[in-house]
């Protein structure tokens, strides 16, 4: 069985790091902990940020980075031939806003959100 503290990430390299499909088989409040690195925006799997959030036990923590989608707009909007609309095909556009709304409404803590360079960072704690 996978650790109780992981990453979710595109490509594993690490022993900690895992693929949704992995991720998936777990069953429901098994992690402590799942750091979630660009995954949001490029999976194609309905509902992921719910299913992931299914995953984390009572007081377990998830972390989310990834690229903002309003902030994203406006580097297009600023700048048609920007690195990210060449290189990056999003299935989903999250926000930072929207995120902490969406966890707020969900009943966990906000611990940390931020926006730098047009990525989120955000830390959310379950109750």
């Amino acid at each position: 069985m996978i650790g109780k503290n992981i990453r979710l990430v595109i490509e594993p390299v690490e022993p900690n790091e895992v693929v949704v499909s992995q991720l998936l088989t777990a069953p429901d409040g098994y992690f402590e902990s799942i750091e979630v690195f660009d995954i949001l925006e490029v999976d194609s799997t309905q509902d992921i940020l719910e299913k992931i959030s299914l995953k984390v036990n009572k007081k377990g923590k998830l972390s989310l980075q990834g690229f903002d989608g309003l902030s994203f707009c406006k580097k297009m909007i600023e700048n048609a031939d920007h690195m990210y609309g060449k290189q990056v095909v999003f299935q989903n556009f999250y926000s930072i806003g929207f995120l902490k709304e969406y966890f707020q409404k969900t009943g966990w803590k906000v611990n940390f959100a931020n926006i730098s360079s047009g990525r989120y960072n955000l830390e959310v704690e379950r109750y």
